[in-house]
């Protein structure tokens, strides 16, 4: 970039470079990349079966309609995608291939609008081209793109970048932003973390316009949007009836793990995984503070002898600032903690960022141009083949959880119940014993109260022993169930979906332990808990009245 790059923004309407090549490449090579994900289903364990399968709000009614977009979901106000996933819904029924297939096009928009940015920032076509296909195909797009729940992020995204490309046209043109104030409300509509979006807008007119713009040229391109802006962020805050968690005394651990940890991998996808651990431990986690610091001072220097326009990296950093507000942990009406589709917004920044350095370097190396294009080919390839590996772990519960269980740890509990229940649907015995021992040793971290943790666990060991074949291990655990239930002791973490495994497997391996005591009050306890009849209550009935027979004919040859 150069110094008279804001001239040219403020004057130029027609952008150099191949108008149409670029775009449509982008948006094949993400398609591409992405389209593997369409045959996956829905995964009704992990967020899909509350928001989507199952959600009576998205029958489509005008009390629905209201609903939805006056109150919170789940303690999210998020009315576009809940509206969206309605019509869906209402058009497709359950196919969960064009759910995944809107979310794929609603993140190629996002790319494209990114690039527009760019090309509107005066930013070279190959190297605008270059930024905005790194952050389509970055690993951590995955979880927003493949996990149709994460409909929110594909949408907030792409209105977002849309609100800036607009605001940054009428802008040049020194019209009223119509445009970014439609695409903006949207954005805010989708998800909290457009909130920075007034603010980025702030940034552009004043580096754009500089000192010598009137006061009444600042208002007209800035004054609705930010009144609008405004109005929305106070109505969204009000509707989740939350406060501000505390201060940042509290929560330091968090501001510097996420100050850090989410522009590191922007660049570098070092930590996926679809349940990260919460940030309950400063010890473990500052270790991000002190390289952070260096990097930046290291960036800081590198940008001095890149001799890039001060202006220019200051309001860059200031932007990419802004979109990190929301993952701090200071407003507990946006996101918390850490994870990778909460870098969405802040990862389209930071490729921004990059691409304004790149281009200021190439501009004063031009003989650099091949090295800058095997550099992106180079990046081009790790990411995809890093993000179609990834994107097989999201095909359904089963390879979900494990792969999380394998590469760290649960979030919270509501990740192992989540786990446990897709564990005992697909017979995945390793992620019980997993998710057991977690229980047993680890539920400080999880669970306020473990009063029915122990049983649980017992249960997740005694079903996997059977499922093993282990026999004898087994029969020792469904004793123990045996004596609680007799004396009503029995406490089972999610009861409706649990009672009637544990009273099928102790029925079976109590009939292959020779004890039908045991077993005939496992077949009583199914036959109380289960309400559905299915052909498996049909079966267990049968083997039932078969048992019975058997200890009939039992008692009449004792007597």
């Amino acid at each position: 970039m150069e110094k008279s790059t804001v001239k040219e923004l403020l004057n130029k309407e027609n952008l150099s470079g191949k108008k149409y090549f670029y775009p449509l490449l982008l948006s094949i090579l993400t398609a591409a990349i992405f389209s593997i994900s369409l045959p996956y289903g829905f995964l009704t364990d992990w967020d899909d079966h509350a928001f989507i399968v199952n959600n009576p709000l998205l029958v489509p009614s005008w009390k629905n309609i209201i609903a939805l977009s006056t109150s919170t979901f789940q303690d999210l106000y998020t009315p576009l995608p809940m509206l969206s996933l309605m019509l869906d819904k209402a058009l497709f029924g359950l196919n969960p291939m064009l759910f995944r297939l809107e979310n794929i096009l609603w993140h190629i928009a996002g790319a494209l609008f990114l690039y527009g940015i760019l090309r509107q920032l005066h930013i070279k076509g190959f190297i605008a081209f270059a930024g905005a296909l790194l952050w389509a195909v970055h690993p951590q797009k995955v979880e927003s793109v493949v996990w149709i729940t994460e409909r929110k992020d594909v949408l907030c995204g792409a209105f977002f970048f849309m609100s800036i490309y607009f605001f940054l046209k009428s802008l040049r043109q020194g019209k009223i932003p119509f445009a970014a104030c439609v695409a903006g409300i949207l954005a805010l509509a989708s998800k909290p973390a457009a909130v920075p979006l007034p603010g980025i807008m702030i940034l552009a007119a004043l580096c754009l316009y500089g000192k010598k713009r009137s006061t009444k040229e600042y208002c007209k391109v800035l004054l609705f949007p930010l009144l609008l802006f405004s109005g929305m962020i106070l109505y969204s805050y009000h509707v989740t009836s939350k406060g501000f968690p505390g201060g940042l005394e509290k929560n330091y651990f968090v501001v510097f793990h996420n100050l850090f940890w989410y522009p590191a991998t922007a660049l570098i996808p070092f930590e996926l995984s679809p349940m990260y651990p919460n940030l309950k431990e400063w010890s473990w986690r500052s270790y991000f503070l002190i390289p952070g610091c260096a990097g930046v001072l290291l960036l800081l220097f590198l940008l001095y002898k890149n001799k890039l326009p001060r202006k220019v990296y200051w309001t860059f950093f200031l932007v990419s600032g802004g979109t990190l507000v929301p993952v701090l942990g200071l407003l507990s009406y946006t996101a918390m903690d850490h994870c990778d589709r909460y870098n969405y917004l802040v990862s389209g920044c930071i490729f921004a960022f990059v691409c304004a350095c790149v281009s200021k370097y190439l501009k004063d190396n031009p003989d650099k141009k091949k090295n800058f294009l095997l550099l992106f080919l180079v990046i081009i390839l790790l990411y995809s083949f890093r993000t179609l590996s990834y994107i097989p772990v999201w095909k359904n519960c089963d390879t979900l959880f494990t792969y999380a269980v394998v590469n760290g740890r649960p979030a919270n509990h509501t990740a192992i119940e989540n786990g446990v229940m897709s564990a005992i649907k697909s017979n995945n015995t390793f992620l019980m014993r997993q998710f057991a021992s977690y229980m047993l040793y680890d539920f400080e971290k999880y669970f306020p109260e473990a009063t029915h943790l122990q049983h649980t666990a017992l249960f997740f060991n005694a079903h996997a022993a059977l499922l093993e074949g282990k026999k004898n291990e087994a029969w020792e655990y469904y004793k123990v169930l045996s004596l609680l239930i007799r004396s009503g002791e029995l406490d089972l973490m999610r009861p409706a979906e649990f009672l009637p495994v544990l009273m099928r497997g102790g029925a079976e391996i109590s009939i292959q332990a020779n004890a039908p005591g045991e077993a005939i009050l496992f077949f009583r306890e199914y036959f109380r808990v289960k309400k559905e009849k299915t052909k498996e209550y049909y079966y267990m009935q049968e083997k039932y009245r078969i048992l019975l027979q058997k200890v009939e004919k039992k008692t009449v040859s004792c007597r």
